[in-house]
């Protein structure tokens, strides 16, 4: 009981970003849990779990480096790249982690899908990625359908319909953000889903833009930005982003939008700003976050802020979601392992 207590401690207290639609649920309802919640268990929060476990004596550190193992050989699966030497690696772990299954757990945990991880490697070699094969964007498209339908009469035609919807609404957005921008919160629900990915959705707009800021931009991109214009939320190619003092305020939902990794400074940050100029570009000027390497070639722990701050524009691909979690024992920033992960 001990052991669940800890869990639970930090997983009540994890306030996911919105890529994981489903916040944690406690280990009280782990029945319950859908398959994407054990992803996001295994990927971002059975780490920080087993260091708070370890730190307290109620697991061993065997215990814990068998986990690690699992953990790495399915992440280098999933990445973004996976190179031969990645596959290779993979392999190793995994087919240690079944090796050491009975010396670490016993015998009764040698299950046939303890010995089906170990085949992995090979499946990726042949057929690519994991996430390439993955159901879970059947399974979630599949919900799309059922809800587009109503009844059992003409559903093709019940289908087509909420597609042609679907566009005009499209069109409706555009126009709503044209004529009144400040309106688009109100609507937000409505239009999720349906916007494409590259157009930049434009939501909560700051009061005021820091003129430091905007020297920043002045210093690295040239001058001549007369049109810009701060948010505290906005959304572009496919990314939510608010910013710190945004989803520290009170009145902020249960989600955390404000950390990213930057592929262009290769460096963790906390969005202080979004400024967008002539809803065209986004620039994201975050202080930049340092920590230790942790078991995982994906995170940090033990963060620390740093009070120099970078200004990056927004391209695809340039800014990577990040997941913060909270122990005793630290802090600990973890990127989203790829883009399809949550989606």
């Amino acid at each position: 009981m001990a052991l669940q207590r800890a869990a639970d401690e930090i997983l009540s207290e994890i306030r996911p970003p919105n890529f994981i639609e489903r916040g944690p649920r406690t280990f009280r309802e782990v029945a319950h849990w859908k398959a994407h919640e054990w992803a996001n268990f295994l990927f971002y929060y059975s780490l920080p779990i087993f260091d708070e476990l370890h730190a307290r004596d109620l697991i061993t550190e065997e215990t814990r480096s068998h986990w690690m193992l699992l953990i790495r050989g399915v992440y280098r699966l999933n990445g973004r790249q996976i190179s031969y030497h990645d596959i290779e690696l993979s392999h190793t772990e995994l087919t240690s982690y079944h090796h050491n299954m009975p010396a670490v757990h016993g015998e009764g945990f040698c299950t046939y899908n303890v010995h089906s991880a170990t085949h992995m490697p090979a499946c990726v070699w042949r057929l690519g990625p994991l996430w390439a094969t993955s159901m879970f964007q059947f399974e979630g498209f599949n919900s799309t359908i059922i809800n587009s339908c109503n009844g059992t009469q003409h559903i093709p035609l019940q289908i087509a319909e909420r597609v042609s919807w679907k566009r005009s609404l499209l069109s409706l957005h555009q126009t709503v953000q044209e004529l009144a921008p400040n309106s688009i919160s109100l609507s937000q629900s409505l239009f999720r889903n349906i916007v494409p990915k590259d157009n930049i959705r434009l939501q909560k707009k700051s009061n005021t833009i820091d003129e430091e800021h905007v020297a920043l931009i002045a210093k690295h991109f040239g001058e001549g930005h007369d049109d810009l214009v701060a948010y505290n939320s906005l959304t572009v190619g496919g990314l939510f982003l608010t910013t710190w003092s945004h989803d520290h305020s009170e009145n902020v939902t249960k989600k955390c939008n404000c950390f990213v990794y930057s592929n262009t400074f290769s460096a963790y940050g906390a969005i202080k700003s979004l400024i967008v100029e002539s809803k065209e570009r986004v620039f994201v000027v975050f202080n930049t976050i340092e920590g230790k390497d942790c078991d995982i070639p994906y995170g940090i722990k033990n963060i620390r802020y740093k009070l120099k701050t970078i200004v990056d524009c927004f391209v695809d691909g340039s800014l990577i979601k990040c997941i913060k979690i909270v122990t005793n024992r630290g802090h600990y920033l973890m990127q989203k392992i790829n883009d399809c992960h949550g989606s």
